[in-house]
């Protein structure tokens, strides 16, 4: 079974939902993949969840995800990816 996907229409509201739902089981020892270029609050709430971000590269032309830099990052420990839209671009889960 892989990772969950997380979509947030953008960093702000994701952090809002993260903790006001709770990570869905995601806690200490989980990894949790998130975009490498954003707001740092998104990494902040992975981390009060005891959990480890791991920074994913973005593509070049929405700021997206780039899919190849997600599968790079996902290991066994993978717990979730987190998938922020950014700049009017929708995310479509593995690069825009």
């Amino acid at each position: 079974m892989g990772p969950n996907f997380w979509f947030g229409p953008n960093p702000f509201l994701f952090v809002v939902i993260w903790r006001s739902h709770g990570p869905a089981g995601i806690g200490a020892g989980d990894e949790v993949v998130v975009p490498a270029f954003g707001n740092a609050e998104v990494a902040e709430a992975v981390i009060q969840a005891a959990a480890l971000p791991v920074f994913a590269d973005i593509g070049p032309a929405a700021y997206c995800f780039d899919p190849f830099a997600v599968e790079a990052a996902v290991t066994s420990r993978t717990a979730a990816v987190v998938v922020v839209q950014r700049f009017g671009w929708s995310a479509d889960g593995m690069g825009c």
